[in-house]
């Protein structure tokens, strides 16, 4: 019976495993997150909505230092002329061998109601986190 029991659990983690694949027909959208360059994180959707472009940087910057250095849960503060925001970065975590992290990013441009985005991104040989959002 306990033979039964480790089968089926092996096969459960292999399913869940399979799940983390992104190979396929289907492909997540990516981008790297490296100091400065928020590329195609959720801030990237914040920019159409007025964030400008030194705003997208010191955002970038503070979603680099939350996934590289933050702590589960702690937000990482950043403001820039009249917009602020946080990035909470969550537990980090193994998919096969990459070191990950889910995060969020809360937003305020120029004074106006809080925007908010969530990706998983995941820590690259080079140093930089390549973004799944």
């Amino acid at each position: 019976m306990s033979r039964i029991v480790a089968f089926a659990a092996l096969g459960l983690v292999g399913f869940v495993l399979a799940g983390c694949n992104t190979s396929g027909t289907s492909t997540p959208a990516l981008g790297l997150v490296e100091a400065g360059e928020p590329a195609n994180t959720p801030i990237a959707s914040f920019a159409g909505q007025g964030l400008s472009t030194s705003a997208q940087k010191k955002a970038g910057e503070a979603e680099f230092r939350a996934l590289e250095f933050g702590r589960t849960g702690v937000p990482v503060m950043w403001k820039e002329g009249g917009s602020r925001g946080e990035v909470t970065p969550g537990a980090p975590y193994q998919v096969n061998a990459a070191s990950c992290r889910d995060y969020t990013h809360m937003v305020s441009i120029d004074g106006g109601p809080a925007l908010s985005g969530r990706a998983t991104a995941c820590r690259q040989a080079s140093g930089s986190w390549q973004t799944v959002i």
